[in-house]
């Protein structure tokens, strides 16, 4: 196997590992990862309306279900217009929206994993300092508490270490293209 599939395998293998030792409880107690904060105040709820306007092709108009009536692309566009791991909830059945919503929470951990791993390579750092920088940046405390308060805020850690190759990609006298692709994504991503 090749030293990069080899790399993003074993990081694979270790996330999965970490996921069921770190949000394993959740599963044996029968928890969801929807916070009774904002979760289930507005993120969870939030991700239901948007649902149901994706399967009806809705996503622009006036509705009088928010509030006192208000502008569906104004009002969701900060949590899941510009979240693109938002528009998979699409492909979960309509009684399955919970789970969708916990898998969503930990495919978006597993970006911002794989985000820091495309920079570390990058990096003259050894394959198994690459890997354990990945983790540890993957399950810190920032992205442990986020995952399940705030899920939208996970996006940021997927993004910085794609802006940080851009910007050492330009630094390093190569295509400002990668720079600018990302920096592009990071504008349509809030």
């Amino acid at each position: 196997m090749k030293a990069t599939k080899r790399q993003y395998a074993y990081y694979t293998g270790m996330f999965m590992i970490l996921v069921v030792a770190l949000y394993g409880i959740f599963l044996l107690t029968g928890k969801s990862f929807i916070w009774e904060g904002d979760g289930l105040a507005q993120h969870y709820p939030i991700l239901e309306k948007f649902y149901t306007w994706l399967h009806q092709g809705s996503l622009t108009g006036w509705s009088w279900d928010l509030g006192l009536g208000a502008d569906k692309l104004t009002t969701f566009s900060y949590y899941v217009l510009g979240d693109p791991f938002s528009y998979l909830i699409a492909f979960f059945p309509k009684g399955r929206l919970e789970l969708g919503y916990n898998l969503l929470i930990l495919l978006r951990l597993y970006a911002s994993g794989l985000a820091f791993l495309f920079f570390a390579r990058q990096r003259s750092f050894k394959p198994a300092s690459q890997l354990v920088g990945t983790l540890a940046y993957t399950f810190a405390g920032y992205s442990l508490y986020v995952s399940i308060r705030h899920p939208f805020f996970l996006l940021p850690m997927i993004l910085f270490p794609l802006l940080a190759y851009g910007i050492d990609h330009v630094l390093s006298g190569k295509s400002w293209i990668p720079l600018a692709i990302f920096t592009g994504l990071a504008l349509i991503s809030n």
